[in-house]
């Protein structure tokens, strides 16, 4: 959104902001292009797609984990741990 801003504030004249745009632009479709045709050689060869395990039944299984799900521990083991520390050190003092 922001590399249209030069293309469209410069002179008519200067060509330098419409440069970068259109080969921002280029780059952009070159790795969409790319990235479409490795699925699609993958899906071809009965890979699945890529980032997925081998086919189990017909099916691919997701590899990747669920968006939003907790990596680590959650903020109540967090604060009971936090909560064993501080007795701890009080029965310490």
């Amino acid at each position: 959104c922001l590399w249209v801003l030069p293309s469209v504030a410069e002179d008519t004249g200067d060509i330098g902001g419409k440069v970068l745009f259109s080969l921002t632009q280029g780059i952009a479709m070159a790795m969409m292009f790319g990235s479409r045709n490795l699925a699609d050689k993958a899906l071809a060869a009965g890979r699945g797609p890529p980032g997925s395990s081998a086919r189990q039944g017909g099916q691919s299984t997701e590899l990747g984990a669920v968006v939003g799900a907790p990596i680590g521990p959650t903020t109540a083991e967090l604060q009971k741990e936090m909560q064993q520390r501080v007795d701890g050190l009080e029965r310490q003092v």
